[in-house]
């Protein structure tokens, strides 16, 4: 299930540090709300634009274990799913 960014506290951590990205109290231009956004994708609109950004990959890319990115979190391979943030990403 994708995360919908309404927890209580967010994933967005790297390094033990909050993401520079990260963005409160988001609302998109279809009217979704999200307590908990990625700047680069409200800013670039899709997740594979943030993946080839050089903002992400300088600051973002390997941060976690390999095959995990910001687009497939938590979805990502078997071996690294189960973020239990949320509640709605298991």
């Amino acid at each position: 299930m994708t995360c919908l960014g309404n927890g209580e506290t967010h994933c967005c951590f790297i390094k033990g540090a909050e993401c520079s990205y990260l963005i409160r109290d988001y609302t998109d231009e279809s009217g979704h709300f999200r307590k908990w956004a990625c700047g680069l994708r409200a800013e670039l609109g899709d997740w594979d634009a943030v993946l080839n950004d050089p903002r992400w990959i300088k600051d973002v890319k390997g941060s976690w274990a390999p095959g995990i990115n910001c687009k497939d979190w938590p979805e990502g391979p078997p071996e690294h799913r189960g973020c239990n943030i949320c509640g709605s990403c298991m």
